[in-house]
């Protein structure tokens, strides 16, 4: 399941922050300067009091905490937040360099007469 957007109650109205290619959440850096997967936002001290909502593929919504209540899951959106995440934490891995993978362009050449 693909996470399109997460939403939030701010001053009376449906703020949406978008998932990025990376699976990926960006808020403003009062919030947090790094960039958030799903649990994370979800689970934001300052985040999680203001009534998250999910919208999956398929403009399907479902509400993160049971009534708003920010210390009861819904068994569904946090399942579809864990497969999510887990899923595109592999696509990030993928993506990373090797790590023998190394630039030396600058020392070749260079006789350190070792």
């Amino acid at each position: 399941m693909k996470i399109k957007t997460i939403s939030f109650l701010v001053n009376g109205y449906r703020e949406k922050v978008y998932s990025d290619s990376d699976g990926l959440f960006k808020f403003p850096d009062f919030v947090s300067k790094k960039d958030l997967t799903a649990t994370e936002s979800v689970t934001h001290e300052q985040l999680k009091t203001l009534d998250p909502f999910l919208t999956l593929e398929g403009d399907r919504k479902l509400r993160v905490y049971h009534g708003g209540d920010h210390s009861q899951f819904v068994i569904e959106a946090i399942s579809a937040i864990e497969i999510f995440d887990s899923k595109m934490a592999k696509t990030r891995k993928d993506k990373e360099p090797e790590e023998h993978n190394f630039y030396t362009g600058g020392f070749d050449g260079v006789d350190f007469g070792f």
